[in-house]
């Protein structure tokens, strides 16, 4: 799993250098109210990603350790994030789901019980095909492109993406309802 650890860490570092997330890096409690609802998806990651150490190994463990709010929207945005890059398969292929019951709950907390019901057979179907997708599990780009013949998770993709537009509405509400877990 060392390419996609690596491929992780780099696509990071090219976000993770942006002006945009540097200057979000320092929020303070309070200063949400004063930032753009445009902003504000990117003010509140990058404040939780400044907490991570360069390798991100801490990255679980930070999340786990902050407020619910702050979990609830780190988990559906980085499981949301990573099914809109490359659907549940790669979702449960590259991270082994981290996320995925924190983010399930994350979006029943947020509102959105269809997204949570979705992932939460997602998981199941994960749950009970480890052994299967662990043959593909080589480090390599070629057995992870054809872990996806096995189209274990297909109709489920389908099912979050039909969902999926109303997140960005849902997360942006729930945030602004929790500012104050926000900032340190």
């Amino acid at each position: 799993m060392g390419f996609f650890c690596t491929l992780k860490n780099i696509i990071h570092g090219i976000i993770g250098g942006s002006q945009e997330q540097k200057k979000f890096e320092k929020l303070k409690k309070g200063e949400l109210t004063l930032i753009a609802d445009d902003d504000l998806r990117t003010a509140v990651m990058s404040w939780m990603w400044s907490k991570f150490n360069k390798n991100w190994t801490n990255e679980y463990a930070i999340i786990e350790s902050m407020p619910k709010p702050c979990q609830d929207v780190y988990a559906c945005c980085a499981v949301v994030d990573e099914i809109n890059n490359g659907g549940l398969n790669q979702l449960f292929f590259i991270t082994a789901g981290q996320f995925a019951k924190m983010a399930q709950d994350g979006f029943a907390a947020l509102g959105n019980e269809k997204l949570s019901s979705v992932l939460g057979a997602a998981i199941e179907i994960y749950q009970e095909n480890k052994e299967l997708l662990a043959k593909y599990n080589d480090g390599t780009i070629e057995s992870f492109s054809k872990s996806y013949n096995e189209k274990l998770f297909d109709e489920l993709d389908e099912e979050f993406s039909q969902e999926e537009p109303e997140f960005d509405r849902l997360l942006l509400t729930y945030i602004r309802n929790n500012e104050s877990a926000f900032g340190d």
